[in-house]
């Protein structure tokens, strides 16, 4: 075995060959072996010579890209065919108000009583909250009343700034349980039978 001795202020992570991590609540290092694939695949899709992101989203071959990646993903993480699978633009900020915009009818939207409840958990459901009050009635609720006449009931499963986690998922009678899975959605099995919406925004693998 050998050692090299350097001169203190000479090493920088080019000269040892470090690559750098973002260990921040935010993405999570991929492995060089997925990094090498998107590199080489990039430029050219199954040898068509054709960029992926020049690639026309009514293609055969994005077609494949969109089934394989929504296949694979139902696989992991055993979601059952009662449940779609989409990639939206947006992240979860885009969720926010989403959920509200999809769940509740222009109807309910402005009808009294009707309301989407918020398990206080921390700093994304209250943004999720904020931006929700926008489109509907909303309601912080400290616990979850499986009897709840809410419309949805929307919870955080791993809140990464305040350290609050739900380990198991509600059962309510009536109303859809809507869960943020953003940073713990590969990290666990999910009871789907119990979720009526599930998303998480990307790059987010099992970092927290």
């Amino acid at each position: 075995m050998s050692f090299n001795i350097y001169e203190p202020g000479t090493v920088s992570r080019s000269t040892l060959a470090i690559p750098s991590y973002n260990y921040g609540p935010g993405p999570a290092p991929l492995p060089p072996a997925v990094l090498s694939k998107i590199n080489s695949e990039f430029f050219n899709v199954e040898n068509s010579q054709v960029p992926v992101l020049n690639m026309s989203h009514r293609s055969p071959e994005f077609t494949r890209i969109l089934q394989g990646s929504q296949a694979a993903l139902r696989t992991t993480l055993l979601v059952p065919e009662t449940h779609s699978i989409l990639f939206l633009h947006g992240g979860g900020h885009g969720m926010f108000a989403g959920v509200p915009l999809n769940l509740l009818s222009d109807v309910e939207k402005a009808a009294s009583g009707v309301h989407g409840e918020y398990l206080e958990g921390g700093t994304w459901t209250d943004r999720a909250m904020a931006e929700g009050g926008k489109y509907a009635t909303v309601k912080s609720v400290e616990k979850i009343d499986r009897k709840t006449t809410a419309k949805y009931v929307y919870l955080c499963s791993n809140e990464t700034v305040n350290g609050t986690e739900v380990r198991e998922l509600p059962v309510l009678d009536t109303a859809t349980l809507v869960v943020d899975m953003s940073s713990d959605i590969c990290s666990k099995v999910i009871d789907w039978d119990r979720v009526g919406v599930g998303f998480g925004c990307t790059r987010k693998p099992d970092d927290d």
